[in-house]
This record gives C-alpha cells, structure tokens and sequence, in this order.
C-alpha cells in the first residue's frame, strides 16, 4: 500500500523541500561540529512535534497545534496482514513502530535525552505501566488502576537536535540527536496533569551520502507552528547568529533565491523589499473639528520576527526502525500585532530552501 502527498500545494512542497539531499556526518552527539571552521554557529533546540499524520477531523487552527505535517510516502510491504490491514489508516503508525517487538530490543532504550543511562528490560516495562484512574473499593478504599501504555496514547515525540549555520556553503544544518514517545499523565482521579517519555532513543547512525526514498516506509515534511523556536530558545554550543540582521541581509540583498510564503515560488526581490520596508499612509481625524491629517509610516517586518520556523524532512527505517531528520528550509516568523499591540498570529516572511 502505498500514500502519497495530494493536492497542488503538498506537490509544490515536496518538489521544493525534496527528499534527498546531501547528509552531514550523523552521529549521536555533535563534538564533530565544533571542530568544523566553516561552523560559525551551533545551537541545540529540544521541543515536541506531532509526528503521526494529522487527523483531518481535527481543526487545523488548534491554537495548540505543535506542527504541520504532510505525508510524503508511505509504504506498507505487506497490506494482507501488514500492520493494519485493509481498513484502517496509518494515524498511528509511528507510535506503534515503537512499541512493537521490544523483546528484541532490550539494550537500545535510554533515561534521558542525553543517551548516555540505558534502561535495563524492568525500567522500561515500568515505564510502560501507567495508573489510569481510581476507584473506591467496596470498602472505601482507593484503589489504583494500572494498565500497559498502548502506542495509541503516545501523543507527540520529543524531540533533541543540533542546529548550525555553515558560513562558507550560506546554509543551515540539523541533526537528530535524541528522541523520546511522549504520553500524558493523569491524577489518582483521571484527570490530565502533565506529560512524560517513556524512554529515549539514539538519533542517527554515522551514514553519508543521499537520502534513498526505496528504503524508508515513511517520509513526511514538517513545518513547525507553536513548536517554532523563538530567538533566545537555542541553547548555543558555539559562536553567535544574529538571525534578524541576517534575515534583513537576505531580503535587502539576498545572495540566494527566496520564495513566497504561500505559493513557494521564487519571490521578487523588489516586491519582497517593499512589503517588508516601505511606507503605509495613516490617515486621522480630530474627533472636534474632524480635520484629515496624513503621516507616513514606515514598515519593518524584521522587527517584527519573534520565532523560526523551521521546515524538516523525516525519514523512517521500518527494518531498522530508525528515525532521520533533514532541516530542508527555515522562515522567519513574524508576530502580527494590532493597533494596540496584541497579538494576532504568527506569518512566515519568507522561505529559504536549502539543498
């Protein structure tokens, strides 16, 4: 069985942001990274992303809505009695990958985002056990219930990563470093009050070269929304990024194609400079002797650039099971505030792809 990205935007998307690409050296912490010269810049980010195909039942503008994300290819090798048969759909596909078979994977299971502490087979069992409610017995006692975590309640994946800016190629990176299922948590009563992982993973393996899309059963892009780093959100592990002076560099003399925010074709470099650094004319009234005053106003969009967004493709290893990531593009994400200075949403200036 086979899914592919529907739709004219989902095509432009995959057309632009592609799926194979050049990997830098992966390894699971980034001491090589430092050690590069053309590095001027390496920062890890950890946040939460939503990496189960969305429900399209759900409203796209959840205003807790993590991520976009858009499948790419799907394949499941065997539809008669593969994972969920001819009926149902892959929402949970990713979770259940890794739930399944843990019997032969003791030894691969870590405490913490840090991969250092591997869990033995009764930590992560423990893990994997969660109280659910309680009840009063038939003596007025409470009693707790405890079941096995089921890959349907994973939630969202937590997410370490490595993020740096190559001086000499004018381009960003990522690597995966570690990655945890997330579930909630519930009080003696059942209600939610928190989250936790139930274990980590090691990101990727040392590999080079292009990404193959034959051998990953799952690729899909994802295009970060209230997960979005903000500026002082990077804990930097080497030099300094100022992202708004560079972002006013690339939009007043930009040394690499930009493309638009909605349509991902190339943007024109006037038009783009215009929206982001003309002039708007205000018009007021005196509200006694209604006199028209007009001023000018100038814009700056750069001021207004509050978070990145940052636009990444996923790659899933079923035989393996194994998790890629590859940062494909980044925008600046601009905070959009009324005349009294609330705000109204988040809109991405731009795109800079990377290849």
């Amino acid at each position: 069985m086979k899914i592919n990205a529907k739709g004219r935007a989902r095509t432009l998307i995959y057309l632009l942001f592609g799926c194979g690409f050049t990997a830098a050296t992966a390894q699971s912490t980034c001491d090589d990274l430092l050690r590069q010269p053309e590095l001027s810049w390496v920062a890890e980010y950890t946040t939460d992303f939503q990496l189960n195909p969305e429900n399209e039942a759900d409203d796209p503008y959840d205003p807790e809505r993590l991520n976009y994300l858009d499948v790419i290819q799907f394949v499941n090798s065997n539809p008669e009695n593969g994972l969920y048969g001819r009926v149902t759909t892959l929402q949970k596909y990713l979770s259940q990958q890794f739930l399944t078979d843990l019997d032969h994977r003791w030894g691969i299971f870590y405490e913490d985002s840090l991969v250092r502490n591997i869990m033995d087979k009764e930590a992560v069992l423990r893990s994997l056990t969660k109280i659910d409610t309680g009840i009063i017995s038939c003596t007025g006692e409470m009693m707790i219930i405890r079941n096995e975590v089921s890959y349907e309640e994973i939630v969202f994946f937590r997410v370490r990563q490595v993020y740096w800016y190559n001086q000499k190629s004018k381009t960003f990176g990522a690597r995966l470093l570690s990655y945890a299922p997330v579930v909630y948590t519930v009080d003696q009563e059942g209600n939610r009050n928190g989250t936790r992982a139930l274990f980590w993973l090691k990101g990727e393996e040392p590999a080079s070269g292009k990404f193959k899309n034959a051998r990953y059963s799952y690729i899909f892009q994802t295009k970060t929304l209230n997960n979005a780093p903000r500026l002082q959100d990077f804990i930097v592990l080497k030099g300094a990024f100022d992202f708004k002076k560079y972002f006013a560099a690339q939009i007043k003399a930009p040394d690499q194609t930009l493309f638009d925010r909605e349509t991902y074709q190339p943007l024109d470099p006037a038009a783009l400079a215009e929206e982001c650094f003309g002039q708007d004319t205000i018009v007021t009234f005196d509200p006694e002797t209604y006199a028209e005053t007009v001023t000018l106003e100038n814009r700056d969009c750069i001021a207004q650039i509050e978070r990145i967004r940052l636009v990444q493709n996923w790659y899933f290893d079923e035989p393996k099971k194994r998790l890629y990531s590859r940062l494909t593009g980044i925008a600046p994400y601009a905070a959009i505030r009324d005349s009294d200075g609330n705000f109204r949403y988040l809109k991405p200036l731009f795109y800079l792809l990377f290849p």
